[in-house]
């Protein structure tokens, strides 16, 4: 089934597998609502394989208990996956959900899966009485095993698409909150990005670009970037911003990794292709015509990809809008 379908897919539209299964009437019982809330945070947010952190902690609570914030770093390391402070920061964040925005806590019931106690890291009490009372046996009525088969199909993804890394990978596709989490940060802010932001504690600035813009947006906000080639994107700041303004300094200076994502069109959804890590150069104060035909301030600077683009991804992206092209 997995080299049909899209496991990730299926469980996020019904919010979880399980919630599929009772809407198709394969089972009878639908997920009480403590479980539906702790299965759609898992299957909505860590389900998709992007990074396997999360779901390698979440397997060892499950099958050992309560694990040292040490042991979990050194399997970490072992695997060639990121151990340091501020990763495990956004993990601890993401499982006891105090990561998300208050909306997003609320749908998935409000309840921690697993909290950080001094060096410990081990499943909440909820959780762990809940997962407890069902028997080890697969059921499609079965919380654990529809837990323990998220948790798994996650990893598989990450395996399979992924190459079992926590890295961004050049030419695969993810979202604004994808990249506040592989990126470190201690929230999901993909709300308050407005196409960049930096994080000061992670050190990283994540660029998200709509190449071919639509034609009922805002000349104010209508920025002509350009691939000039496979290797430079001439990319525009937010209006009203000048060489001197201090949201462009730590990007201007290459003092904060820089990550660039692009989607050709707002048609293609809400993910965007990660193109890689860029370095700007040439940064110029130059104007655009905002409201009313007004000329405002604006910055443009060159963004040097550190690996040029393939031949079909540059293509894909650089096409007109009336032409379908996947890479």
């Amino acid at each position: 089934i997995h080299e049909s379908l899209n496991p990730y897919v299926m469980a996020s539209r019904y919010e979880n597998y399980w919630s599929l299964l009772h809407s198709l009437k394969f089972v009878e019982y639908a997920p009480s609502p403590v479980e539906k809330g702790y299965l759609t945070l898992l299957s909505s947010e860590l389900l998709n394989g992007k990074r396997p952190q999360e779901l390698l902690v979440m397997k060892w609570l499950c099958e050992e208990g309560p694990l040292e914030h040490s042991e979990i770093a050194s399997r970490f390391q072992e695997m060639d996956l990121d151990h340091g402070d501020t990763c495990f920061t956004t993990i601890e964040r993401i499982l006891n959900l105090e990561w998300f925005t208050d909306q997003q806590r609320k749908t998935f019931g409000g309840t921690p899966l697993a909290i950080r106690k001094d060096s410990v890291f081990k499943l909440s009490e909820e959780f762990r009485s809940l997962y407890d009372s069902y028997a080890a046996d697969w059921s499609p009525s079965s919380f654990r095993s529809h837990v323990d088969d998220v948790i798994e199909t996650g990893l598989l993804l990450n395996r399979k698409h992924y190459g079992a890394s926590d890295k961004l990978i050049r030419g695969k596709r993810y979202s604004r909150r994808d990249t506040c989490r592989l990126l470190n940060w201690a929230k999901n802010q993909e709300s308050t990005i407005y196409g960049y932001k930096t994080d000061a504690v992670s050190g990283t600035c994540p660029i998200f670009i709509t190449y071919h813009k639509d034609a009922d947006i805002s000349e104010s906000i209508r920025y002509e970037d350009t691939l000039l080639n496979q290797s430079t994107l001439h990319w525009f700041s937010r209006n009203r911003r000048t060489l001197a303004s201090r949201e462009l300094q730590p990007i201007l200076s290459n003092a904060v990794d820089l990550h660039l994502f692009a989607k050709r069109e707002d048609a293609d959804g809400t993910d965007f292709y990660y193109l890689g890590q860029v370095d700007a150069t040439n940064p110029q104060q130059t104007t655009m015509l905002g409201k009313n035909d007004q000329k405002v301030d604006v910055v443009t600077t060159d963004l040097k990809l550190r690996v040029p683009l393939p031949v079909d991804l540059f293509e894909s992206l650089t096409a007109r809008k009336n032409v379908a092209a996947t890479p």
